[in-house]
């Protein structure tokens, strides 16, 4: 299947992933990957559409936060998702609850240019060992871009990236402290963002995997877009909560090693 490509000036960004309902302190709201990605390029006036990459699966989370610590609840688990395959630039798959198959991540690997995937809701979701998950990649993760999890699943993806040659970039989040990434040309790495009195961190990581996606079309090299990203969310975060933008942005620093996990790195001094 060739890769789909668009000529329209305004960048299109196809999401995989379902719709949700979130209740957040007692309110229920919209949410889910492509809502929070619609809802941080507006919040930075970054003119990006994104449309929905499948039909046909929700779902219902209920989500508590106390400080920097959040905890989500699937309340109503998704059916799976019928894959729309729309025009788009780049696309991010990004199932909540395993709604999106790894054989139709592998089709959406294939058809667009840029793909970065979100490994959370396959790793914890989808009742299969995590390995046997990252296991999967060829030919799901063929072509892709980017890889984003947790900090809790980064033990899982170095195994994988000797089982896959070392060559996918690897971004491991770490909630407000930021990210420890790993790409093939620079090996480890760690970004702190700015820090913002955020009132949710709901969305956040949806809005950190789109902007890495805004900044690889704009021309960001993978280290320089996953830092970008980190300083974008903060952004987002402190404009949607009304409170003063960070003034700094997200700092780089490159690590000797992993210390065979990405949570030794994040130990090391400064």
């Amino acid at each position: 299947m060739s890769r789909r490509k668009r000529s329209s000036p305004v960048p299109r960004l196809a999401v995989f992933s379902a719709e949700t309902l979130d209740l957040i302190r007692g309110a229920v709201q919209p949410g889910g990957p492509a809502f929070y990605a619609g809802q941080g390029f507006r919040l930075l006036g970054l003119g990006v559409e994104v449309v929905p990459g499948a039909a046909g699966c929700r779902a219902v989370f209920k989500h508590e936060e106390e400080g920097d610590v959040r905890s989500s609840v699937l309340v109503e688990p998704p059916r799976r998702c019928r894959l729309r395959l729309p025009e788009a630039d780049a696309a991010l798959v990004s199932p909540v609850a395993c709604e999106v198959s790894f054989e139709d991540a592998a089709v959406v690997s294939r058809v667009y240019p840029l793909v970065a995937v979100d490994m959370q809701g396959f790793l914890r979701s989808c009742h299969r060992g995590r390995l046997e998950a990252l296991r999967y990649p060829p030919p799901m993760l063929d072509g892709v871009d980017a890889v984003k999890l947790s900090l809790e699943d980064a033990g899982d993806v170095l195994a994988a990236q000797r089982l896959l040659g070392g060559r996918l970039h690897v971004m491991a989040t770490l909630g407000s402290a930021g990210l420890v990434g790993w790409d093939p040309a620079l090996g480890c790495y760690l970004c702190t963002p700015p820090r913002v009195e955020a009132e949710s961190t709901v969305g956040a990581g949806d809005m950190f995997t789109a902007f890495y996606i805004y900044a690889r079309l704009r021309g960001a090299g993978r280290v320089e877009a996953a830092c970008r990203a980190s300083t974008m969310t903060a952004e987002a975060l402190a404009a949607r909560s009304g409170v003063e933008p960070p003034k700094q942005g997200a700092r780089l620093r490159l690590l000797p090693d992993c210390g065979g996990g990405f949570g030794l790195a994040v130990a090391s001094p400064a």
